[in-house]
């Protein structure tokens, strides 16, 4: 809690300024920030805010912050843990996010340093508290822009920080700016909707119903009228919070998950866009989820591997020795034929697998290397084929490095035998199905391949739960029919050259004139004037009556009358690259494809990737360096964690590793030590068979061998006067195994918990290159005017486009393109983006149908 203050003093130093002023408080500032052991106190908070005030940069300031070679958080704690009443929220808060939540550091070249900013001020002890209490009470005291800042900030950690989002603090606050309406409507509701403040009232009725046995029926299989949470431990109320790769825990559950019923009859949400949101993220997961879940009860699963044991770490770049990688684990599996792997599609990259055996089962991991061109190396290890694979919850990371350590010395065994094997056949026999006298001392599991499509699910779910609203929600949640038209497009618009340049007036439309001067029929006019005057339209036909025509001929008047950019999505590949290659031969050239996979040649040179690489050759911006930057800091977490991973794994003596049982003794407490005591006098030194020095290290190994107490030591034992002491000596081999395994484990949780700091390091650094490249990769979207992308790339680069704010979105092959992808392409209104203002569906549902994985869910449908 926050201690009452008087006042927070600015002293004689409030009359500084000009640029002597600033010199003096960024030094200020930069020694607080550098030295961990200067101290703080309330006269230093204003030289410090000065200072942050004093970046004309904001991205270098966030760059200090957040840089863990300093202590901007230790600092920012400080300086917030100074505010004693409402008034110093103006005063030290307000000062501190508006240095912050500026429109430079949205961009996502600073997105990942903001976060790691944001998050440090939430994490304040006290803060939250304090605003939900005394700041609430005394709200309209407070100036406008300190209730926006504060109501920005609390929208972006509930949208990063699962806490947040369940904060009651940040609910009381939330409710209380509703209810005061001092702040802009739209943010206040934004917040709302995020953390969920309001809930349906009859979710209530509905689960009192069925206490009493009246609930009505459900007509489906996979859920009830008992709103979501407590099944499982990824069963949250809010979907934002349910972990996209399912959890041991959900996988072992037997009972029906809660999903939303067409009918509404399970509703629990009030707000009609975020039940919208959350319908949509649920249903999509299941369709993954089911599909794994089918998978794995099934009674003959397929794709199982064998005798699969984990037998290293690593961070090394499996394909680039010189680049790096997050924490991954080498997984060995028992080649049961022969495989061309280069074309068999078994273990891709991405996929997920389940591991099972007697004492475990359902751990999900992701396969991160499958490497297949090196001879005698990964899967064409003749020892049995290996993959590199991520675990998803620290739990399970902790597991798999126990797994390494106790595989470590029989698999050495084991990749020896490969080795002569290889030798005496030169190189042409594998060693088969693991040996059982091997087999018995390996911790081995059952892998089950479940899913080898979660990648294409994953970002579309990851752009659902990042959204706080429903662009056109007037049409897509409220179904709102002859809203006025898109009033980015003037009244008259002029047709291309070819359809004789006519011009049309959107609001007094002749479908005989059109049809008389140009070559479209009536049916095409009617559609061309349908996706003009309306936000939301939907194009239907079969094969063969020129929707694709019509498509460009749309893209073509918007391009021509407007300054509005175009987002082009499908479903496939394929339909993008048919629709994209009919623009080029129109003559567009600001065009863009996002994505690798194109086929055509002639959108080579359109691809991203292709135009970036160009972009980064002529232009060196504040992105390559920070690049630079971050690329070294990545090399670093790499050299740290290598050397963890050494340190895990080797073997628990009396000096090693780090001290080792020596050191753990100390770190215990207590007189454990007294167990291997040397007491040597007079300079004489205690000897054993075949002159071997006796010191602790020898004492410790025979107790370790299951050997007797030496007669001297228990001599000494015996007089020792402590009640607490427990006499190791007296315990049997196995019992003795069992308390160095304990050690052991105590040992390998303190290192892991640094090398899950680290990991966690490496990924924040992981997620800011990519922001970085994003930025980059800006450069080139800021030229194209036709954008486009698959339904999954749409999703994964969402960001990016929404930077660029191309507010019109246009779907090719409507049909087979699910309701999620759809919503999941659109933008908000965001501080860096426009809201899309026009959505075009072109597609015949009778002649293509969306692709559901769960067959559970397509036959529940009732549409095949």
């Amino acid at each position: 809690m926050y201690t009452r203050r008087s006042g927070w003093g600015r002293s004689g130093r409030e009359g500084r300024g000009g640029r002597g002023g600033h010199q003096h408080s960024r030094r200020m500032f930069n020694k607080l920030v550098k030295d961990g052991n200067a101290s703080f106190d309330l006269r230093d908070v204003q030289p410090f805010l000065e200072g942050m005030s004093s970046f004309d940069s904001k991205p270098e300031l966030l760059t200090i912050l957040s840089d863990n070679r300093n202590h901007g958080a230790l600092r920012l704690h400080d300086c917030l843990s100074m505010i004693s009443g409402p008034r110093c929220v103006e005063n030290i808060l307000t000062p501190i996010l508006s240095n912050i939540l500026v429109k430079e550091t949205a961009r996502p070249l600073h997105k990942a340093r903001r976060n790691m900013v944001i998050n440090v001020i939430y994490s304040t002890p006290g803060l939250m508290e304090f605003l939900a209490s005394e700041w609430t009470d005394d709200l309209e005291r407070s100036t406008g822009d300190t209730i926006r800042l504060v109501c920005e900030f609390l929208v972006e950690s509930s949208l990063s920080i699962v806490d947040a989002r369940s904060s009651n603090e940040v609910k009381t606050i939330a409710e209380r700016l509703r209810t005061t309406k001092l702040c802009d409507d739209d943010l206040v509701h934004r917040l709302c909707a995020i953390v969920q403040l309001d809930k349906e009232v009859g979710a209530t009725q509905a689960l009192a119903a069925i206490e009493k046995d009246q609930a009505p029926t459900v007509a489906c299989w996979g859920s009830d009228l008992r709103p979501p949470g407590g099944r499982h431990d990824n069963d949250h109320s809010n979907f934002r919070d349910i972990s996209l790769v399912p959890t041991q825990d959900e996988l072992s559950y037997r009972g029906r998950s809660w999903l939303p019923l067409a009918s509404g009859e399970n509703a629990f949400i009030s707000d009609p866009e975020q039940r919208l949101l959350d319908k949509n993220f649920r249903l999509l997961r299941e369709d993954a989820v089911g599909a794994m879940r089918e998978n794995i009860l099934a009674p003959r699963p397929s794709k199982v591997w064998k005798n699969a044991r984990i037998i290293g770490a690593s961070c090394q770049h499996a394909f680039n020795p010189k680049g790096t990688a997050p924490l991954y684990f080498l997984m060995q599996l028992d080649p049961h034929k022969s495989i061309d792997w280069k074309k068999q599609r078994s273990l891709p990259n991405d996929g997920l697998i389940v591991l099972s055996n007697e004492r475990t089962s359902h751990v999900m991991a992701s396969i991160f290397v499958r490497k297949c061109d090196d001879p005698g190396e990964w899967l064409q290890h003749p020892g049995g084929p290996i993959i590199g694979v991520k675990f998803h919850h620290a739990a399970e990371v902790q597991k798999a490095i126990r797994d390494v350590a106790e595989n470590k010395s029989i698999n050495e065994i084991f990749q020896k035998n490969v080795e002569k094997l290889a030798k005496a056949t030169d190189g042409k026999e594998k060693i088969g199905a693991l040996p059982n006298d091997l087999k018995a001392n390996f911790k081995t599991y059952d892998v089950t391949e479940v899913s080898d499509s979660f990648f294409a699910y994953k970002p579309v779910l990851e752009s659902l739960r990042s959204m706080a609203s429903v662009p056109l929600s007037d049409e897509l949640v409220h179904l709102r029919d002859n809203g006025p038209r898109p009033d980015y497009l003037p009244r008259n618009v002029r047709l291309p050259a070819s359809f004789n340049r006519v011009e049309c007036d959107l609001e007094n439309w002749s479908h005989t004139s059109m049809v008389e001067q140009t070559t479209l029929n009536e049916s095409q006019s009617r559609a061309l004037q349908l996706a003009l005057t309306s936000k939301v339209a939907l194009i239907q036909g079969p094969p063969g009556t020129g929707k694709t025509f019509v498509g460009s001929l749309i893209a073509q008047v918007i391009r021509q009358n407007t300054d509005e950019s175009i987002l082009v999505i499908c479903y496939t590949n394929h339909a993008l690259d048919q629709f994209l290659e009919y623009m080029l031969r129109l003559g567009e050239e600001k065009l863009v494809r996002i994505g690798g996979r194109t086929r055509s040649e002639n959108l080579k040179k359109y691809e991203l990737k292709s135009l970036s690489r160009k972009e980064k050759t002529f232009n060196v911006t504040d992105a390559d360096c920070r690049m630079r930057s971050v690329v070294a800091q990545l090399h670093a977490c790499k050299e740290e964690m290598t050397k963890l991973l050494k340190t895990l794994q080797m073997p628990l003596t009396w000096n090693e590793p780090n001290g080792g049982v020596n050191e753990l003794f100390s770190t215990i407490g207590g007189n454990l030590h007294l167990n291997f005591e040397v007491r040597n006098s007079d300079g004489f030194v205690t000897l054993a068979k075949k002159n071997k020095t006796v010191d602790e290290e020898y004492l410790f190994n025979a107790w370790k061998e299951g050997k007797d107490c030496p007669s001297w030591l228990q001599d000494s034992i015996f007089w020792i006067d402590d009640p607490d002491f427990q006499n190791l000596w007296v315990l049997r081999h196995e019992e003795r195994l069992d308390q160095l395994h304990r050690w052991k484990d105590f040992h390998l949780e303190t290192l892991m918990a640094t090398l899950e700091n680290v990991n966690r390091r490496y990924d924040e650094l992981s997620a800011e290159k990519a922001n970085i490249s994003q930025e980059i990769d800006s450069l080139v979207l800021s030229e194209a005017r036709i954008i486009g992308a698959t339904t999954t790339g749409a999703a994964k680069y969402k960001e990016l486009i929404s930077i660029k704010s191309a507010s019109v979105v246009m779907c090719e092959e409507a049909g087979e393109v699910t309701e999620q992808n759809v919503i999941s392409a659109l933008t908000e209104r965001m501080e860096n983006s426009k809201e899309t203002k026009h959505l075009i569906l072109i597609g015949d549902h009778l002649q293509l149908r969306p692709k559901v994985e769960s067959y559970s869910l397509t036959k529940v449908s009732g549409n095949g």
